[in-house]
């Protein structure tokens, strides 16, 4: 899965990514705030290499999952968003798209979204999901790309 790693080579991608930085991203139930899983662990090879994350999985069992994610940029960006692709078995299931809007240059900045689950009955079971779904996560400013990361999901 390392493939779908990918920086821009263009100039003004290439600053944008030079002073972007990410600190943290935590999972939580959104139904009682309950942390179940943060990783402060995104070091500057989160664009170079796919990244393990091992999940608790009674996370698929809640109504909906809250994820908080930190990061810091030096540059400005105008009309940020995340376009997120998870892949099962090698297979795009589902895109999400956030839009955070305009970030300001030398800022740190949390931004948290609410995934509802499929419901029950409806969820891909833990054992066919564990170590075979991984997350792209493409970072823009407005059309322009920027940079994307894999994490491989393991549910233990």
């Amino acid at each position: 899965m390392s493939e779908y790693i990918q920086v821009n080579s263009d100039p003004q991608a290439q600053r944008i990514l030079k002073g972007f930085k990410l600190i943290s991203l935590t999972l939580k139930n959104s139904s009682n705030g309950k942390v179940a899983w943060t990783s402060k662990d995104w070091t500057d090879d989160v664009f170079s290499a796919v990244k393990d994350a091992h999940l608790p999985k009674e996370m698929l069992g809640y109504p909906a999952v809250g994820r908080e994610i930190v990061f810091s940029t030096e540059e400005a960006i105008k009309e940020f968003r995340i376009q997120q692709d998870i892949l099962v078995h090698g297979q795009n299931i589902e895109q999400w798209n956030y839009k955070f809007g305009f970030v300001i240059p030398g800022s740190e900045n949390s931004w948290e979204t609410i995934v509802e689950a499929a419901g029950e009955g409806n969820m891909l079971p833990a054992e066919y999901l564990s170590g075979n779904m991984y997350i792209l996560t493409s970072f823009y400013a407005g059309n322009l790309f920027i940079s994307r990361s894999v994490v491989r999901v393991f549910y233990e």
